[in-house]
């Protein structure tokens, strides 16, 4: 989790920023976080996705001044193949919620087992579409205008069991 989660953004996002110095572009790098870095007792994940908002944060501070935009997308509970690592959970979720969710298929969930999940939770699980169209919104706006964080929570919290 840490050379993915940090050490990979902090790599990409300096190679990102002297790419873009070096053509002279603007534009924007997003890096993705975690609502789990929000939590009090976050665990090493959450620990992990905090470190991503503070990297994201002195990176955008330090190119205010230029014509690269940095944002934070903080995803709350999502329908992603993370849940590969809680599959019995991801499976009772679903079927409390009606849908069939099969085992993960070489470790990975299939992409339209997530679509079920997400569509059968409606409104307490997002979908990578939902964060897809988030880092849209961001990209989207004009370069005069900074994008610091998109929160993208679904509209009802997910009662996780004890």
């Amino acid at each position: 989790m840490l050379e993915v989660n940090v050490l990979a953004l902090a790599v990409g996002s300096r190679a990102a920023l002297r790419a873009m110095r070096a053509c002279g572009v603007e534009g924007h790098i997003v890096n993705i976080s975690s609502s789990a870095s929000r939590l009090e007792a976050p665990g090493f994940y959450g620990a992990t996705k905090a470190a991503v908002n503070a990297i994201t944060a002195s990176l955008r501070r330090e190119v205010e001044n230029d014509t690269i935009r940095v944002v934070t997308v903080i995803p709350g509970p999502t329908a992603t193949n993370l849940a590969r690592y809680q599959p019995d959970l991801l499976r009772g979720l679903a079927a409390s919620l009606g849908a069939e969710i099969g085992p993960p298929s070489a470790g990975l969930f299939p992409p339209e087992a997530l679509d079920r999940a997400a569509a059968a939770a409606g409104q307490v699980l997002a979908s990578a579409d939902d964060v897809a169209r988030a880092v849209l919104f961001a990209v989207s706006q004009p370069i005069e205008l900074s994008i610091s964080e998109i929160s993208v929570q679904p509209a009802r919290r997910l009662a996780m069991p004890a």
